[in-house]
């Protein structure tokens, strides 16, 4: 009898051993599966976030500027010159022009990012601020420049700014392999800003 017992807790502790190794089990794959889930869940909410074209009405530009751009164009009667660095469609530029209120040349910094528009590409300008005081927002008296490029049926670029005020201007496009030495930005090389 006593023989019967041992063999009877053998089996129990052999059974519960077995029931322990299947719970851990279990427990991995749900584990697992949770994981998987919320792993899941983020991407999916991060691949719905919109971007910064998508959020203001535009869609996402496949087009490749990728480069150094002079840009120049006349507000009222005073011409402004801007170079223009874009890399993975986001860009940074510089604008000089004389500002006759100031009796001084003025050198405005902006921020950019790549969209497509109906009528072209648009790079929006983003957070002008003057680099010579560190002005920006409210009291800074420069409108962000939005440049508009499009491909006119004989191949030449057509490009007009448009202010966040609503002035425009025609632009002259140049393409540079450099910027010019008189020329200096911060950061030659745009990274990700939004």
């Amino acid at each position: 009898m006593n023989l019967n017992h041992t063999f009877f807790n053998l089996n129990c502790d052999n059974l519960f051993s077995k029931s322990a190794k299947f719970s851990k089990i279990i427990f991995g794959v749900l584990f697992l599966m949770v994981i998987s889930f919320v792993a899941a869940d983020t991407a999916n909410a991060q691949s719905k976030e919109q971007s910064v074209c998508q959020k203001l009405g535009y869609q996402d530009s496949s087009v490749d500027l990728d480069g150094i751009w002079k840009l120049s164009f006349t507000a009222g009667t005073t011409n402004h010159e801007t170079f223009l660095i874009i890399k993975k469609q986001v860009g940074m530029s510089l604008t000089r022009y004389y500002d006759s209120s100031l009796k001084r040349q003025r050198k405005i910094s902006q921020i950019h990012v790549v969209c497509q528009a109906k009528n072209g590409v648009v790079i929006l300008g983003f957070e002008p601020t003057d680099i010579d005081t560190n002005q920006k927002g409210e009291n800074l008296t420069y409108s962000a420049d939005n440049y508009v490029f499009s491909v006119k049926t004989d191949g030449t670029v057509s490009a007009m700014n448009v202010d966040d005020s609503g002035n425009t201007a025609e632009i002259k496009v140049e393409y540079l392999e450099e910027l010019p030495s008189d020329v200096k930005m911060k950061n030659k090389s745009p990274e990700r800003v939004y």
